[in-house]
């Protein structure tokens, strides 16, 4: 069914489960009313400006909506295991209308943040080409969470703290240009798959005297230049994090000098 632009016909898709909509000239969705829905995915609706659905939502999935402002839902989203916006140039709120009745803006501003109350069983976040997110936040210890995207957000600059995510295996930060500071990437002990751009400060991330991500772990670089152009020969390199860490990170340059004095004495 394609609804019209005069709006939804809510009263009869009260037992919808899964909502799928594409090309669609609405300039905005309201679904709240809908307490079986499941699912939903909304792509290439270039007049989309404001979306909201009910809170036992499992998965979303919001594509190529230009023109999209905010993300809407009333109270914490206890079910989503699955949260991905890609291409939304204009999205800059994420809202949730909490129980005593006020605002708590969970991205405003270009800053993100991750609230362990608000997504309980998240297990995928991503944000893929959203120009205006400058900044993610984890708050809380999201303990479900296993994949972790963030690329082509061009001004980027921080996220953190990644240390509270104490489950996560994949972690994604290609194309984010203007990114300075991701905090806890080294304490990841559970991180099986890392795909990063050299920004020329991945170095500055990670403690080697601290670092937990296990040896094995599977890096793909981007785009290798500067202090990896010896590692990586090819624009895309695969290298295991212990074979990183010995070419990289434990080079003499690399460390303070107190680091270096006790390597000469062992």
């Amino acid at each position: 069914m394609e609804p019209n632009q005069a709006g939804l016909p809510i009263s009869k898709l009260k037992n919808l489960s899964i909502f799928r909509l594409s090309r669609s000239e609405l300039k905005e969705i309201k679904l709240d009313g809908l307490y079986e829905l499941a699912i939903l995915s909304v792509s290439d609706c270039e007049l989309l400006e404001r979306l909201s659905f009910p809170s036992n939502i499992n998965e979303i999935s919001v594509i190529g909506c230009p023109k999209l402002v905010e993300i809407h839902f009333p109270g914490a989203l206890e079910s989503l295991g699955r949260l991905g916006i890609e291409r939304c140039e204009s999205f800059e709120r994420l809202s949730s209308l909490l129980e005593q009745g006020c605002d708590e803006l969970t991205f405003c501003g270009g800053r993100l943040s991750l609230l362990l109350r608000t997504f309980k069983k998240l297990k995928e976040f991503s944000v893929l080409e959203c120009p205006k997110l400058v900044e993610i936040r984890v708050v809380g210890s999201p303990e479900l969470l296993e994949i972790f995207s963030v690329d082509g957000c061009l001004v980027l600059e921080r996220v953190g703290d990644l240390s509270n995510l104490k489950n996560l295996e994949s972690l994604s930060m290609r194309e984010c240009g203007a990114l300075r500071a991701v905090e806890g990437l080294d304490q990841l002990e559970g991180l099986c798959r890392l795909l990063v751009g050299d920004y020329g400060s991945l170095e500055r991330w990670i403690d080697v005297l601290s670092v937990k991500i296990p040896d094995e772990c599977e890096m793909l670089i981007w785009d290798c230049r500067g202090s990896l152009s010896d590692l990586c020969p090819r624009k895309i390199e695969c290298i295991s994090f212990n074979r990183y860490r010995e070419r990289i990170l434990l080079r003499p340059n690399q460390h303070p000098w107190y680091y270096r004095l006790l390597c000469c004495l062992l």
